[in-house]
């Protein structure tokens, strides 16, 4: 797994965390940038990875039965039931009634803290997005409805300037990243892994491919409590990307 230790800021590293906890396997609350910052110090001296058994030993797993006496399913949280509903609904109506009733406040909110964590690919606030277009870019590229579509169906519009792409070079070996730049002589891509970007010769490149699966997850609706939500959030991300 890529070490993300000097990559991301402690806000980012939060906004990927919760992410992951709220997906694979844990219904707990968002996880703060101070709980990101107080475990850096805690380990500053730690160089190597963690062997599964030493973080289990540590921080062993609690009990099915004790999850579902807190009212917990084992496999976490995952609201398929409100991603089937939306998928139902044309984007044209989605856009329409996240304008009328959307909460842009509580919608700010949940594109920074909720599960979702869309601010660690798109923050519209000056931050570095590294895998994501950040929001107010795609005033002109995209329709409201094509911005909605791109939310539930991520793969099915992957912009070119963060499509992943794999780089076979004629000495057998692979470079995967984002495209940064490209001309005749070089091409230059971006690997969240390596903190310089990798630029590749042209001579030197035997085959390019490039990824039909965005880099932004599938399924962000099911970590959303209510459709509510979902347009709440919808609503943020349309008011951003108009001003």
């Amino acid at each position: 797994m890529t070490a993300f230790k000097n990559l991301l800021t402690d806000e980012e590293l939060a906004d990927v965390l919760t992410f992951v906890r709220n997906n694979w396997g844990n219904s707990g609350s968002s996880i703060s940038a101070e709980t990101v910052a107080k475990v850096r110090a805690a380990t500053s001296e730690r160089t190597i990875f963690w062997k599964p058994e030493e973080l289990l030993a540590e921080h062993p797993l609690e009990a099915e039965l004790a999850l579902a006496e807190l009212g917990l399913s084992p496999e976490g949280f995952s609201n398929k039931a409100l991603e089937d509903e939306l998928l139902e609904m044309t984007t044209a109506e989605i856009v329409r009634i996240a304008k009328q009733t959307g909460n842009i406040e509580r919608g700010k909110d949940l594109f920074y803290k909720s599960a979702a964590a869309c601010a660690s690919c798109h923050d519209p606030a000056g931050g570095a997005a590294r895998i994501g277009p950040e929001l107010k870019s795609l005033t002109s590229k995209i329709t409201p409805e094509e911005l909605i579509d791109s939310v539930l169906r991520p793969s099915n519009r992957i912009d070119k300037e963060f499509a992943q792409v794999t780089v076979l070079t004629v000495d057998g070996t692979i470079y995967t990243g984002i495209r940064i730049s490209e001309d005749d002589k070089q091409l230059v891509i971006r690997n969240l892994a390596q903190t310089e970007p990798i630029v590749i010769s042209r001579d030197d490149i035997e085959e390019v491919g490039e990824s039909r699966t965005s880099l932004m997850p599938a399924n962000l609706a099911q970590t959303l409590k209510t459709k509510e939500e979902f347009l709440d959030l919808m609503k943020y991300v349309l008011e951003v990307r108009k001003h």
